[in-house]
């Protein structure tokens, strides 16, 4: 079993969730999504916003990490004080983290954590698989 938390998690259909942690069985399929009362050595801990990979509206393909950097480097340059939760909520597919899928995670790292907005150091990188 592997588990993953972070300060954030961005669950899908715009519902963020503070200090979650992700428990995933020896299959990669979510096992439970619950609050992080206590850190046990088995979670690892990230810094930022956990959430599942993503891609646009109407895409049949996930973007990369590389891919949703350059994104989100892009939406800070137009609009800066556009909160991250809103940007996955508007514009990505609305990937889910549901228990019982089997999600690639993601981390986007280098948040300002207090308002949720993209900082030029922002950047997005695969946690599992």
């Amino acid at each position: 079993m592997k588990s993953f938390a972070a300060h954030y998690l961005y669950v899908g259909h715009g519902e963020l969730l503070t200090r979650h942690v992700v428990c995933l069985d020896e299959t990669g399929s979510v096992s439970s999504i619950q609050p992080l009362n206590d850190e046990t050595e088995a979670t690892v801990f990230l810094n930022g916003l956990l959430c599942a990979a993503f891609d646009f509206p109407g895409s049949t393909e996930w973007m990369t990490p590389l891919d949703a950097t350059s994104f989100f480097s892009k939406i800070r340059d137009i609009n800066p004080q556009l909160p991250i939760n809103e940007i996955l909520e508007t514009y990505t597919n609305d990937s889910a983290l549901i228990v019982g899928d089997k999600p690639k995670l993601w981390c986007v790292d280098s948040l300002d954590l207090k308002n949720l907005l993209l900082l030029n150091e922002t950047k997005v990188y695969s946690v599992f698989p």
